[in-house]
């Protein structure tokens, strides 16, 4: 069978995928400065491999869902849901690891 273009290029860039292990390019976004110096890259090494993006922001590599990661800053920041945004940083281009 011939592969697609997507399998062809899946091992040398992240790409969407139900593998278990699989990591996702994820953007965090804090609203505002305050919020921001509740995270620290220390708590996010838990969950993934994360590099400053910006004064207020973070990006990096997880294994876990969006909704995962939601969860895991609520519960080990101190911030509530509305305070932050995570979002899929992969809008039909992808980062290179």
């Amino acid at each position: 069978m011939k592969k697609s273009i997507t399998e062809k290029i899946a091992p040398y860039f992240k790409t969407f995928s139900s593998a278990e292990g699989a990591e996702m390019d994820y953007i965090i976004q804090c609203h505002e400065q305050s919020s921001c110096q509740k995270l620290s890259l220390s708590l996010l090494k838990n969950i993934g491999t994360w590099s400053h993006y910006g004064k207020t922001g973070f990006r990096g590599w997880s294994s876990l869902t969006k909704n995962d990661i939601v969860a895991y800053i609520c519960q080990h920041a101190d911030l509530n849901q509305d305070e932050f945004r995570v979002f899929e940083a992969n809008a039909s281009l992808f980062m290179i690891k």
